[in-house]
């Protein structure tokens, strides 16, 4: 993934403007009507407020500036293709408002502070976003898409990821991403956009030094980071009645096989060792073979786990232990053929 260098955000009053550096982001933006208001919530500086939203907090339940118009978010920056940018939600002097408190799209409590970032589509095509090492069990974010009519508000939510989302962008088209903590979560983050290739370009070639012997790699950062492999998280279960009973199979034999918690022999004992913010649940595709795969997510403590499985198959391909990838059954593209042997580490 080519990252830039992380980027500052500075407020500036005087100039009523946002000053940005790094991160391949679109020069300065200027700041909506209503400008810079004075300390509210965490911050004890100056807050970025969005148009007639006026200082202090108004979630999406609120009535909103006046003649009914509902919240909106005030975007801190422009993204771009293969920028990367670091933020705050819990700083307002970094660009946090406290202006959406639900989704339309979501059943949950987002009354914390959010940050928004605008997005415009340089062409038609994949674009996916993620949180950048991501740790819920100690700030539990969630990305928001937002589109519709030019409106950065909670009703224009077209989708939810826990860590990341994907979706087919139509270009010159304007976009808005919204990191917002769940249940009043707060904290620092770091988002990565990428955009996929359009047509008159090619899917990038995998590095054959980490993806030759193991199609996904060695480790869960570099399948996360894979150019030929197209990741989207598909949801998040907390407890085993939410699970369908596919993946309640492909968690069980996962466990089982991977031998690190002897006894088990329900979903109920395998909860007991997963952390409370669930199991994670991603759709892998492979854009050079089309082959689809699924990948079963979670961590026990500090250590993630996971298994890789054929999609709609109890056909295990890899597993995920403490972040490493191993006991990896698809060849990767320096070894003629598929499957057989493990070929990662034992």
């Amino acid at each position: 993934m080519l990252q830039t260098p992380s980027c500052s955000i500075r407020l500036l009053t005087a100039l009523s403007a946002v000053a940005l550096s790094g991160c391949g982001l679109g020069g300065s933006m200027g700041v909506p009507a209503g400008g810079f208001s004075g300390s509210s919530g965490a911050g004890d500086g100056d807050v970025f407020s969005s148009e007639g939203a006026g200082s202090g907090s108004g979630g999406a339940g609120d009535s909103g500036p006046s003649g009914g118009e509902p919240p909106r978010c005030a975007p801190v920056a422009e993204l771009s293709c293969g920028g990367t940018v670091s933020g705050d939600t819990s700083d307002f002097n970094s660009g946090a408002t406290e202006q959406l408190d639900s989704y339309s799209i979501v059943v949950g409590n987002y009354d914390g502070a959010e940050v928004a970032y605008s997005f415009v589509a340089p062409y038609e095509g994949a674009v996916s976003v993620q949180l950048v090492d991501a740790q819920p069990t100690v700030v539990d974010h969630d990305l928001f898409l937002l589109w519709g009519e030019g409106e950065c508000t909670a009703e224009a939510a077209l989708e939810r990821g826990h860590n990341s989302l994907s979706f087919m962008a139509q270009a010159g088209e304007r976009y808005y991403f919204v990191v917002d903590g769940f249940d009043g979560a707060e904290g620092a983050f770091e988002v990565a956009l990428e955009c996929g290739p359009d047509s008159s370009s090619s899917t990038a070639s995998p590095d054959a030094s980490v993806y030759g012997d193991c199609r996904f790699g060695w480790t869960s950062r570099l399948l996360r980071d894979a150019p030929h492999l197209l990741i989207a998280e598909t949801g998040r279960f907390a407890t085993v009645g939410s699970l369908s009973p596919l993946l309640g199979q492909q968690l069980l034999s996962g466990v089982q096989q991977d031998g690190w918690a002897p006894g088990v022999s329900t979903l109920e004992q395998v909860f007991d060792y997963v952390d409370p913010d669930g199991l994670y649940v991603n759709s892998v595709l492979d854009a050079l073979t089309g082959e689809p795969f699924t990948w079963l997510k979670f961590y026990a403590g500090d250590t993630e786990v996971g298994y890789l499985y054929r999609s709609g198959t109890l056909d295990r391909v890899a597993t995920v232990s403490d972040g490493d990838l191993i006991n990896c059954t698809v060849a990767g593209f320096a070894v003629p053929g598929a499957g057989g042997a493990p070929l990662g580490p034992a």
